[in-house]
């Protein structure tokens, strides 16, 4: 079966496996961040789902219109290049496992589990 997506190889490259599971681990942990954060920041499961939805399309968004944008060398297009998600994933799936997506999606993961937890805590606190 998996032959039959590979183009018929009879060769299975680890590289390629273990870095097309760690760009969708690392990808699906930000986006469940991203939801556990709208969820706790109402009461509504349906507006947790719509907020959760906004937020994630707009960060694949984000660096969908960059890649597409024609090139600019401004600070700002520069940044907001560092967000192209659909690079990155596409690299992991080529095998490149390079520390910058890792860390910034491993940072993003921490940084929306961080705001989950100060937004449960200050209602706790209420």
């Amino acid at each position: 079966m998996v032959q039959h997506y590979a183009g018929g190889t009879d060769v299975w490259d680890g590289g390629v496996i273990a870095g097309t599971f760690l760009g969708i681990l690392l990808l699906g942990g930000l986006f469940i961040s991203l939801g556990c954060f709208a969820s706790a920041l109402t009461r509504s499961q349906v507006v947790a789902a719509m907020i959760s939805l906004v937020f994630g399309a707009s960060v694949f968004l984000v660096g969908y219109f960059t890649s597409e944008l024609p090139v600019q060398d401004t600070w700002q297009s520069q940044v907001l290049a560092c967000f192209a998600l659909r690079d990155r994933v596409h690299d992991f799936a080529r095998g490149v496992v390079d520390t910058r997506p890792v860390v910034l999606l491993g940072s993003l993961t921490l940084f929306f589990l961080f705001l989950t937890l100060r937004v449960v805590e200050s209602r706790r606190w209420k």
